[in-house]
């Protein structure tokens, strides 16, 4: 697929740049992505799991839950979306067979976030999608995953997340005209 070729030049640019870390998106996600072609990654990252391509993965939230979950690893921990109490016990159930940690993430009312090692830290996105707060709320859970403390400062996770721009996604381009 296209999708697959595109990964494939990338990860031969990634083979010769050799990055600390390298965050992969899955195409369609699950089971079958060609992204599973790492056999151990260090954690995996589930976001809201919503009725999108049902004509791949599946008709209802839970088969596509199930579809999504395939990324999850043998002893690899995750990190997700506590959205559906039927995706999450999907999620749950294989996490739990694979030995994999869970993480979860819960839905955000404002934006502040309960951090491993500093109690709760606000923050500052410039999106007005609600959704970007429980991204973000999985990427900062991650970072706190795979570095040490000392390596965490707060205020650097703050600046981080507040000079984040996601072009094209709810972008207001003029007053009350938004791009998504």
């Amino acid at each position: 697929t296209f999708f697959e070729f595109l990964f494939l030049m990338a990860m031969y640019v990634y083979k010769e740049k050799m990055p600390d870390y390298l965050v992969l998106e899955t195409g369609l996600g699950g089971r079958l992505d060609a992204t599973n072609v790492f056999c151990k990654p260090v954690l995996t990252i589930i976001t809201e799991i919503g009725l999108d391509h049902c004509q791949y993965l599946g008709d209802t939230k839970e088969k596509i839950a199930a579809e999504k979950a395939g990324i999850i690893q043998e002893g690899v921990p995750l990190i997700y979306v506590r959205r559906d109490p039927e995706t999450e016990n999907v999620l749950l159930d294989t996490a739990k067979e694979k030995k994999a940690e869970a993480f979860a993430v819960d839905k955000s009312i404002d934006f502040s976030y309960k951090s491993r090692y500093y109690n709760t830290i606000s923050f500052h996105l410039s999106t007005y999608a609600a959704y970007q707060m429980e991204n973000a709320s999985a990427s900062l859970l991650a970072l706190e995953h795979l570095l040490p403390k000392e390596k965490v400062q707060p205020s650097v996770m703050q600046q981080a997340v507040a000079e984040s721009i996601w072009e094209g996604r709810m972008e207001e381009i003029a007053d009350r005209v938004y791009l998504d």
